[in-house]
């Protein structure tokens, strides 16, 4: 058994060096292949336009229910009782990553170069999309958006807005993460980091920005959603019997000044009803009064805030294809195709010798 393993390793062996004979015989061929391929990559690296990183982290900072004992039964009587939002790392990068998010911030307008344009519009015109379009028939006409609500948009325009978006990030132009404490556990350190890069310094800084701006304004309406249902719910009930007191009391004003010497029995009864309804509609005022003062302070609590950390400043990272490592990159890599290419001939050659030979 181990006669026949040592006879394959002799094999390989043998057949490796033959490989290795076969490409000394064409080293000249080889070097200059790797230096066509540097020169290549050299110029490629030099004219390629450079990226600007823009950067934007904040910080998370979710409130949690906490209403104090002194207004805990009352909350429970209420129904607002109910724990805080529920909130975590992995859904604010979801949600940043997310078309809808994306697609509301490439729709606000900003001036970038003196032109004042929806952000969507300035990285068509950067990157000259619209020459592509051409090929497409659905796109054969369309130079720009005209829409500014996702809800508008076009047929043509969603199609656009899709390629936009797939480039940010199978290009990996957008990244967004979040930072995790080290440990035995894996912890989350409450920081979300944002970063965008494209060849334009201003659409990397205002992207960053409107992305960050798009996400906190509906990250936190989302997150108080059912609490200001209540409040405003609350806030109604509360108008609604103010204004019913407030007409009752005009009513038994009214009739006590009509009915000053009025000693029917009938007029003293409906005064009495008067008296007695003014003094329920207090009594309701004062408790919807208190539940309205709980679920405010329920709203408040339980509002998360992002606080930003860093902001990206002008001028932004700028980013260059390395001249050096492309060159040598590009030469590795012709260099194995040639190499690839002469062990393929060799062998096409010598099998036909062989067949010949047969």
């Amino acid at each position: 058994m181990s006669n026949s393993q040592d006879i394959k390793l002799t094999e390989i062996v043998l057949q490796v060096e033959k490989l290795f004979k076969i490409l000394i015989t064409r080293w000249k061929l080889l070097i200059i292949v790797g230096f066509i391929g540097g020169v290549i990559g050299f110029v490629y690296a030099s004219f390629q336009s450079p990226s600007y990183v823009s950067r934007l982290s904040f910080m998370l900072n979710d409130k949690e229910s906490g209403i104090p004992s002194s207004l805990s039964s009352l909350a429970g009587l209420a129904g607002l009782s109910g724990g805080g939002t529920s909130t975590s790392d992995d859904r604010i990068v979801f949600m940043a990553s997310s078309r809808f998010i994306i697609a509301n911030t490439l729709l606000v307008k900003e001036t970038i170069n003196g032109k004042n344009d929806l952000l969507i519009n300035h990285y068509i015109d950067f990157n000259k999309m619209v020459d592509g379009f051409d090929s497409d028939t659905a796109l054969k006409d369309f130079e720009r958006f005209i829409h500014t609500e996702q809800s508008q948009l076009s047929y043509a325009e969603n199609k656009v807005m899709d390629m936009v978006i797939k480039s940010f990030i199978e290009g990996k132009m957008l990244s967004i993460s979040a930072k995790k404490k080290t440990g035995l556990v894996t912890q989350s350190a409450g920081i979300v980091l944002l970063d965008f890069k494209s060849e334009s310094e201003e659409f990397s800084k205002l992207f960053i920005e409107n992305l960050y701006n798009k996400l906190s304004l509906y990250y936190i309406n989302k997150s108080i959603e059912r609490q200001l249902y209540n409040y405003t719910i609350i806030q109604r009930r509360a108008d609604s019997i103010q204004d019913e007191l407030l007409q009752t009391e005009s009513s038994g004003a009214a009739f006590v000044d009509q009915n000053q010497n009025v000693v029917r029995m009938s007029r003293r009864m409906e005064g009495d009803r008067l008296r007695k309804r003014i003094e329920i509609l207090n009594l309701m005022y004062g408790e919807v009064l208190k539940n309205l003062e709980i679920a405010k302070f329920t709203l408040e609590n339980q509002t998360p805030s992002l606080i930003v950390v860093d902001t990206p400043t002008l001028p932004l990272e700028k980013k260059k294809m390395s001249r050096l490592k492309t060159a040598i990159g590009m030469a590795f890599l012709l260099g194995f195709l040639a190499a690839v290419y002469i062990l393929f001939k060799s062998y096409t050659i010598e099998k036909k010798k062989i067949n010949l030979a047969a």
